[in-house]
């Protein structure tokens, strides 16, 4: 299920809301709602390729899972720097604790967006441990409950050979909350777990829809976002 559903007041902020809340707000709401949609897209493209072994979008398939986990990077980083510039009337003891807990997870996050951000500063390093550019993703898959069987996979983007081995998941004592779970991505001598930081952006979402709709029970609320169509003939 999405984090921020159709009739969020995360995404159609109370009408009263000043404009420097509802900038905020919009801001924040659309960083988690675009995290949320790469990380369940990747997982969904996760899945597949674990219980086919295979590529199942072929040659995009690795592009595929890239271009979701460095969105997700970048949203997550955008909302931590929403976040730091304060929550203005929102901030309450709940919702900063939520913040905290969430920026804390994404700290390796930030540092992966940072990094990428200055790529042709990174290649010299990157040519000497040979590690892929783009990194790996590693999960690990429930294929069968009973019986019990996991699924431990890797995904390289680009060069890397044995050292990426040395990335995949021991699911040995792991609980999983989902059929992909510990996901993790590693890349420029950085490695995150992106399941992790996902559950704190999730705590995050709640708390923030909570204290909205607490704030404003009966306000009047802004349009969605919406699609304009034009027929011309």
């Amino acid at each position: 299920m999405p984090l921020l559903v159709d009739d969020s007041f995360i995404l159609r902020s109370p009408a009263s809301l000043p404009a420097r809340e509802r900038v905020w707000l919009e801001a924040v709401g659309f960083s988690i709602g675009i995290a949320d949609l790469a990380y369940d897209r990747m997982r969904e493209i996760l899945w597949a390729a674990a219980a086919e072994k295979s590529l199942p979008l072929g040659a995009r398939t690795i592009p595929a899972i890239v271009s979701d986990a460095w969105s997700y990077v970048d949203s997550c980083h955008r909302l931590g720097d929403m976040i730091a510039r304060g929550m203005g009337q929102f901030k309450t003891p709940q919702l900063a604790n939520a913040a905290r807990q969430f920026r804390d997870a994404a700290q390796a996050v930030f540092a992966l967006r940072n990094l990428v951000q200055h790529l042709p500063n990174e290649t010299t390093e990157l040519e000497r441990n040979g590690t892929p550019v783009w990194g790996s993703v590693s999960w690990v898959a429930v294929i069968s409950t009973e019986p019990p069987l996991v699924r431990v996979c890797a995904v390289m983007a680009g060069g890397g050979g044995p050292t990426v081995s040395n990335q995949l998941v021991n699911p040995l004592g792991k609980t999983f909350r989902s059929r992909v779970d510990h996901v993790h991505l590693a890349a420029f001598g950085q490695r995150v777990s992106l399941a992790q930081v996902h559950e704190t952006l999730a705590c995050f979402a709640r708390e923030l829809e909570a204290t909205v709709s607490a704030m404003f029970p009966g306000d009047a609320r802004s349009p969605a976002s919406g699609l304009i169509f034009m027929d011309v003939i």
